[in-house]
């Protein structure tokens, strides 16, 4: 089971079900990410915690979904995209008040607090 993901310090993109129904337990995203694609990390069920980097303009449907033991998603910047359900219900977003994340949050009614 793959439980540590340790990424190239230049990946840009994390494709559509890349990760899909994997056992990652442990994932720091690099800095230089910029697409994560649909359903990348879904049914993820180790997940704990996962922090998108700033440079992160489009984060797809499903992304983080059914990953039932993730409680906390930060999200610091304002992506271009956000797909639909990128998180179960049970997951707590952290973001910025006022951003294009804490509208998503409010519209889909997913738990948040203010970083």
């Amino acid at each position: 089971m793959l439980k540590y993901i340790y990424l190239p310090s230049k990946i840009k993109i994390i494709a559509e079900n890349a990760f899909y129904f994997s056992g990652v337990a442990e994932l720091k995203l690099p800095e230089s990410l910029e697409i994560i694609g649909d359903s990348a990390f879904y049914v993820c069920k180790n997940l704990e915690y996962v922090e998108i980097p700033k440079n992160v303009k489009s984060i797809g449907s499903h992304a983080f979904k059914s990953c039932s033991r993730l409680k906390i998603l930060v999200i610091k910047n304002n992506p271009e995209y956000i797909g639909d359900h990128i998180v179960s219900e049970n997951t707590l977003i952290r973001c910025y008040k006022g951003s294009v994340v804490d509208q998503y949050c409010q519209k889909s009614n997913l738990n948040m607090e203010y970083l």
